[in-house]
């Protein structure tokens, strides 16, 4: 177990640096990779996939990238209930105007924290 959690840390440092160089296609590849790699217990790899879908969101103005950072969120939270991925995902569903949901992420960002 403590390898593969080594070499998941290994390939979310790798999907990050990726990030930083402008690779978004070789960054989404790497969490893509981890996020449907059998028994993964980590919500990192989802959390770093929504953030570039959110941001691809901005650059293209694609309802889709937006939708699919919402369900790596959910799917994030469904691992570990942190308040932080409440928060990301209540600005999101600010975002698309969908308040009531929002306002119940910040509740239970407030609830978790």
């Amino acid at each position: 177990a403590i390898g593969g959690r080594m070499l998941n840390n290994r390939s979310i440092c790798e999907g990050l640096l990726a990030y930083n160089r402008n690779d978004k296609s070789g960054a989404e590849h790497i969490f893509e990779r981890l996020v449907t790699a059998p028994k993964l217990v980590r919500m990192e790899p989802y959390f770093y996939l929504a953030v570039i879908h959110i941001q691809e969101s901005i650059q293209t103005e694609s309802s889709e990238n937006i939708l699919r950072a919402v369900q790596l969120l959910t799917e994030g939270l469904q691992i570990s209930e942190l308040s932080n991925l409440y928060y990301y995902r209540a600005l999101v569903y600010l975002f698309l105007s969908m308040n009531t949901e929002a306002l119940e992420d910040i509740d239970k960002a407030i609830e978790k924290s």
